[in-house]
C-alpha cells in the first residue's frame, strides 16, 4: 500500500485547525461525488456541495499520488491556499 503522508502534511501546511474540521464534516457528510479520475494525467475531479446545498463546488487534484501534490476548487474562499472542499476532497485520498 502506498503512503499518504505527504497529503496529511499537505493540509496541514496549507489549512488552518478551523478549515480542516469543516473539512472533515463535509468528507463525513457524503455531499461529495467522485467525477474522473484520470490516472495518466494525475488529476482527479470532484464535486463537493455547497453547505447550504444551493450549489456544486469543483475540485481538482492534480500530481495526487507526488509530494508536489496540488489542489483548486471553484468555491470564492480566498482567505488560504487550500478551503475545506479540498480538505474534504483530500482526505477522500487517504
Amino acid at each position: 500500500m502506498v503512503s499518504t503522508n505527504y497529503i496529511s502534511k499537505f493540509i496541514k501546511s496549507n489549512a488552518s485547525s478551523t478549515i480542516i474540521s469543516r473539512g472533515k464534516q463535509i468528507y463525513k457528510s457524503n455531499s461529495w461525488t467522485w467525477v474522473s479520475v484520470n490516472k495518466d494525467d494525475k488529476i482527479i475531479k470532484i464535486e463537493i456541495e455547497s453547505s447550504l446545498r444551493s450549489q456544486e463546488y469543483k475540485v481538482i487534484i492534480s500530481n495526487y499520488d507526488q509530494k508536489n501534490i496540488t489542489t483548486s476548487c471553484t468555491c470564492p474562499y480566498d482567505w488560504g491556499p487550500i478551503c475545506k472542499h479540498e480538505v474534504a476532497a483530500l482526505m477522500l485520498l487517504k
